[in-house]
């Protein structure tokens, strides 16, 4: 072997070290790219969650905390009481470059919510890790989402793919008992 073949392998070698070793730490640190203020690997500024935790959500109700009036709100009936058992509440949101409008959403455990996500202005997305929704919306469309939140408390909700010029815009959802 002459030296400039045992020269190339070794430099080929030393390449491979490296890249194997950059691909264990990006692997321990969840992967992907970092977001601003946050670890390898998150969708948010929030942190990573840890199992059976959710993450952007706390139990806790601001006590002050007043149902937000919805565009439409419809009394869901059980079919065997006739009795109201919850009701299928619709909120619009506006969201621009200024934020989401309204930012906070308060709505009654075991209602169904929907959100019309209203974008104007450019391209824009909601999303809750802990809520489990993610739509976007682009300028003069709406993006819709409906889930029925599981637990009272409060969870966050922010934008994760379009938010606008890199700034986290942000905002939450208070479920009440």
């Amino acid at each position: 072997m002459t030296r400039k073949q045992a020269t190339i392998i070794a430099v080929f070698g030393v390449v491979v070290l490296v890249g194997v070793a950059v691909g264990v730490l990006t692997k321990k640190n969840g992967g992907g790219p970092v977001s601003p203020g946050g670890q390898a690997g998150e969708i948010t500024a929030t942190s990573t969650p840890k199992s059976g935790e959710k993450t952007g959500f706390t139990n806790e109700v601001p006590k002050n905390a007043e149902l937000t009036k919805p565009s439409q709100d419809i009394p869901i009936t059980s079919k065997s009481s006739g009795s109201n058992v919850s009701n299928y509440k619709v909120f619009n949101v506006n969201v621009s470059v200024s934020g989401y409008n309204p930012s906070e959403i308060v709505a009654n455990k075991g209602d169904v919510v929907e959100i019309n996500l209203m974008a104007s202005g450019g391209n824009f997305d909601i999303f809750s890790r802990s809520a489990g929704f993610y739509v976007s919306a682009s300028s003069g469309k709406i993006g819709k989402i409906t889930f029925t939140p599981s637990d009272s408390g409060t969870y966050d909700f922010s934008c994760r793919d379009s938010c606008p010029n890199g700034k986290i815009i942000s905002g939450k959802l208070i479920i009440l008992p």
